[in-house]
Parts: structure tokens; sequence; C-alpha cells
């Protein structure tokens, strides 16, 4: 019941608000909220269990001139811990999104990332550029920059290997401190 209450109050939210929205469980509104909410509570479980895991994708080009090294993509997905099944991010990073799970996210795909190059320093040496999805929300956050700032003094990964991309869906809505950030 509180949690159909609860998504009622978001949907009339995402409505334009000052409005009525009654609903039970089968309203399709309800049911995506609902969704969302569990994979929230699913992201937070996961991040403290560690159920995340990165997948490198190599990025190659067609022409191979004056390339030296491996450059590569992180992927993040979630594997479910009693099944096995592995997620792709287009199922969870709307909620990540929607219940600002985003600087969270990305500061542990960072700590995954270093602590994995840290710890194969033969293997990320072959890597001449390493690419990182970040969330809107990340690019908005205050204390990233002095987080980054020390997770690149503490490590013996260079930062000039490490490229950044803003994810597509996401809108940056603080353009000044995106560019300070950057």
């Amino acid at each position: 019941l509180l949690s159909q209450t609860d998504a009622a109050c978001f949907a009339a939210k995402e409505l334009g608000g000052n409005r009525i929205c009654s609903s039970d469980h089968k309203t399709e509104i309800v049911m995506a909220h609902t969704e969302s909410m569990q994979w929230a509570v699913r992201i937070r479980s996961a991040l403290s269990r560690g159920d995340f895991e990165l997948f490198c994708q190599e990025i190659r080009s067609f022409k191979s001139e004056g390339r030296h090294g491996r450059e590569i993509e992180i992927l993040l997905r979630l594997r479910d811990p009693d099944s096995g099944a592995i997620f792709s991010p287009a199922l969870f990073m709307p909620s990540v999104e929607r219940f600002d799970l985003g600087t969270r996210i990305d500061r542990h795909v960072i700590e995954l990332v270093f602590d994995w190059m840290e710890s194969h320093p033969d293997e990320a040496q072959t890597i001449s550029s390493c690419s990182i999805n970040l969330t809107a929300a990340t690019m908005q956050d205050h204390g990233f920059t002095d987080y980054l700032r020390g997770r690149f003094t503490r490590s013996s990964f260079p930062a000039s290997k490490i490229i950044f991309e803003i994810t597509e869906t996401s809108a940056v809505t603080n353009l000044g401190h995106a560019q300070t950030m950057i």
C-alpha cells in the first residue's frame, strides 16, 4: 500500500504536480515507478555487495597508423547474485538517474578501474587510453574534482590515459560547474 501510494504521488508530480493521481497495483505508471524503485534498492545492494562488474571493449580504428597501445572503453554490468544473470545498464541506468545514484556508481567504477590497473601493471602498460562514462550527476558534484584529483595522486596508472565521457542520456544543468570540472 505504501509503495502504491508513493508511486501515485510520484506519478502526480511527474504529470506536472498540483493534481490527484489514483492508482492500483495494475496502473502502468505505478508499475513502472515500482519497478524503478526496486531497481534502486537492487543497485544500492549491488554497490555494497560488489555485484557490479566491469567489461572492457577494445576501440579499434580502421587506420592503424600512429597507434601505440590498446584503446579501451569500460562497460558496467550488474550481475544477479542469485541467478548469475548479467544486466545491461539500459535496464538500471534510468533508476540510477531518477534516484540520484549516478555519483556513487561513477566513483565505484573509477575505483574498480584503478584497482584493476594497479593490480595488473603489465596489462595496464599496454593501454594507451581508457574511456569511462560519467553521469551528469557527477558533472554537478562539487566534491568529485577533489575526489578525482586524490585518486589520480594515489594511482600508479597515468591520469593522461583516462578519458571521461558523459552519457548521452544525461543532461548537464550547470554548464559552468561542468566546464570548471573538465
